[in-house]
C-alpha cells in the first residue's frame, strides 16, 4: 500500500505459543514495526498495538481491514 509516497507492507504468521495468528505492518521492510494485530484462536478476539505516532488514518483503517480478512480461520 502506498500513501503520500510512503510504502507499507505486511507480514503474517502463526504464533504457536499464544495460540493464534498475527499481522505486522511496516513502513518499509527492515524498519521498526508500525502496528500489529493478533487474533486469538482460543476466544476469537483481536488485539491491536500501535508502535509509533503519525500513522495516516487511511493506513490504520486499511491495516485493520486486512487483519479482519486475513487472520480469522475460514469457515467451511
Amino acid at each position: 500500500m502506498v500513501i503520500n509516497n510512503r510504502h507499507y507492507g505486511l507480514v503474517m504468521a502463526s504464533d504457536v505459543h499464544r495460540g493464534g495468528m498475527y499481522l505486522e505492518l511496516y513502513e518499509e521492510f527492515g524498519t521498526p514495526m508500525v502496528m500489529s494485530a493478533f487474533y486469538s484462536d482460543a476466544d476469537g478476539t483481536f488485539e491491536y498495538e500501535q508502535f509509533c505516532d503519525g500513522i495516516p488514518l487511511e493506513i490504520m483503517d486499511w491495516f485493520r481491514g486486512e487483519a479482519l480478512k486475513r487472520l480469522p480461520p475460514i469457515a467451511e
